[in-house]
């Protein structure tokens, strides 16, 4: 009989073979579930049990999938990511939530600190899409632009601000945009310290008319010197005090001489006119020498008129007894005539002559 060696227990070697059962396996450090199977790992019950909590991991038509599940008295409980830095990594292009909620937290805590939702590159992912929006979100503050431009924020209680520290902000809305170089818009900006709110075109757009529209308008001012102002190209050429509508410059007019379009009715206590004293040789009038007089003590006065625009009238008086006369001629003397004639004389001291112009000639009224 042959002899029949058994080897010694130094030469047993560990039994390495995986001894999971099923799909199962590991090479030592690896746990390996073959396809089409899924993981369980079970909180409350085991498998086949019909009230269970467990995490599932697993493929699902080629979505992969790291969830928990429930049946029976189970209750769905939270998945949690936990560690000195975690990572969620999603793509390559979509995220979708669906009937969820994701919580991220710093030790169970929400911090400014820790917990920034950032794009993995700089303006190429979106937040929602142009046919899935999110429904409301909530926040404080929305900072917008490359870099701190503008900062959208609700100062209060119904308070919607845009501020970014002590720069002066600007709102456009826009009614055409071709480029930055072609558009129409609205603005409502500050500048250099006057609050601005007008329309505004660049190439190809055309500067529309502002319009204003309410059952009841007031403007409102604390200052009594300036209530309201109109300006052209940034010049001030009237306002509204708390007493007075006055011309910051000369010739202008309220209504319009031009047009023919003048106010209907005017209602007022009185009218003060501009007076002033002729004493010089010549003079040509214009359209603030309303009320003229001439005093003729020292010469003769010849006063020229401006040229005639229908309405225009001025009061022309001889003040002093010497036998210097006042003549007035018009602007062209002989197109244009006063009575038909090429000038009007004024010998007498106290006489006058009111001259009123139909827009080609003068007539003595």
């Amino acid at each position: 009989m042959p002899l029949i060696q058994t080897p010694s227990i130094a030469s047993v070697v560990e039994d390495q073979t995986p001894q999971l059962g099923g799909s199962l396996s590991t090479n030592g450090s690896n746990i390996n579930v073959e396809s089409g199977d899924v993981f369980y790992v079970h909180n409350l019950g085991t498998e086949g049990d019909a009230n269970y909590e467990r995490l599932e991991v697993k493929w699902d038509s080629n979505v992969a999938k790291i969830q928990t599940a429930t049946a029976g008295t189970g209750s769905n409980d939270t998945l949690e990511l936990i560690g000195s830095n975690s990572l969620l990594f999603i793509g390559p292009t979509l995220a979708s939530f669906v009937n969820a909620s994701l919580t991220m937290t710093q030790s169970d805590t929400l911090t400014e600190t820790y917990n920034d939702f950032v794009p993995a590159t700089d303006g190429t992912y979106d937040s929602g899409s142009s046919a899935l929006r999110w429904a409301n979100t909530y926040t404080d503050t929305i900072t917008i632009g490359d870099g701190v431009d503008a900062v959208l924020t609700a100062d209060a209680d119904n308070e919607l601000a845009l501020r970014n520290s002590t720069n002066a902000q600007s709102q456009y809305i826009y009614n055409t945009y071709t480029d930055a170089s072609n558009y129409e818009r609205l603005e409502v900006k500050w500048d250099t310290n006057v609050a601005v709110i007008g329309t505004a075109s660049a190439g190809t757009g055309t500067q529309r008319l502002l319009q204003f529209e309410c059952n009841q308008s007031q403007v409102n001012s604390t200052s009594a010197s300036r209530i309201m102002s109109f300006a052209y190209n940034g010049s001030e050429k009237a306002r509204f005090t708390f007493t007075s509508l006055e011309p910051k410059v000369a010739n202008i007019n309220l209504g319009s001489i031009t047009s023919g379009q003048r106010w209907g009715t005017t209602y007022t206590n009185g009218i003060s006119t501009n007076v002033e004293t002729f004493t010089a040789a010549s003079d040509t009038l214009d359209a603030l020498n309303n009320v003229c007089l001439c005093d003729c003590s020292s010469n003769a006065i010849t006063l020229a008129l401006p040229v005639p625009v229908a309405g225009l009238h001025f009061h022309i008086k001889k003040i002093d007894s010497s036998a210097n006369t006042v003549s007035i001629e018009p602007d062209d003397p002989g197109p244009e005539l006063i009575d038909g004639a090429v000038s009007a004389i004024i010998s007498t001291q106290y006489n006058s002559i009111t001259v009123v112009s139909d827009g080609s000639n003068w007539f003595i009224i």
